[in-house]
């Protein structure tokens, strides 16, 4: 597992969270939904304007090369999702790339190998990451990669909203989507 300081610029940190803001529904459930089942993300895929298509691609890319090194092995881009999680909003632990899954999941999560996020600000109380027993507080900028299969979650956003780019990445070149 890998945390990176300032691997994205605040500036464009701050234009892609302003996308986000301006895209997604900005309404939420007190309870345990997901941000994904709420209209607060966008697939990478679903991002209209062409340059914050072409800051969020750049960015998976330096994400790639990074987890290239890191794990000493060659990883390819494979999933995108930029995630608004408001207050209250949490993901209890987990793994990503879908052990302990019923069929169906595990056949969608296989390819990932590497998991991601890049935190897009940091003016928000809770919300951390959790990866084993460590715990990342986020840093607007910061990205934070380990292996899919290792158990993460999030606590709960206490005051503000959190916004992120989660990414996914495979070694199998098959896989790839970007």
């Amino acid at each position: 597992m890998k945390y990176l300081k300032n691997f994205a610029s605040k500036s464009h940190c701050n234009q892609i969270l302003t996308y986000l803001r301006q895209h997604t529904s900005q309404t939420y459930n007190l309870d345990n939904t997901r941000p994904w089942f709420e209209n607060n993300n966008i697939f990478y895929e679903k991002i209209e304007d062409p340059y914050i298509k072409n800051l969020v691609r750049n960015y998976i890319i330096k994400l790639s090369s990074a987890a290239t090194l890191h794990f000493k092995e060659e990883i390819y881009p494979h999933y995108t999702d930029l995630v608004l999680w408001n207050k209250g909003k949490f993901m209890e632990g987990h793994v990503d790339d879908g052990q302990g899954s019923d069929d169906e999941i595990r056949k969608i999560l296989k390819p990932r190998h590497v998991s991601s996020l890049i935190y897009l600000n940091d003016n928000f109380t809770g919300g951390e990451t959790y990866v084993g027993k460590k715990i990342f507080k986020p840093q607007q900028g910061a990205a934070l990669i380990f292996k899919s299969n290792a158990l993460h979650g999030v606590t709960k956003v206490k005051e503000g909203v959190r916004g992120t780019i989660a990414s996914w990445f495979t070694k199998d070149f098959d896989s790839l989507d970007i």
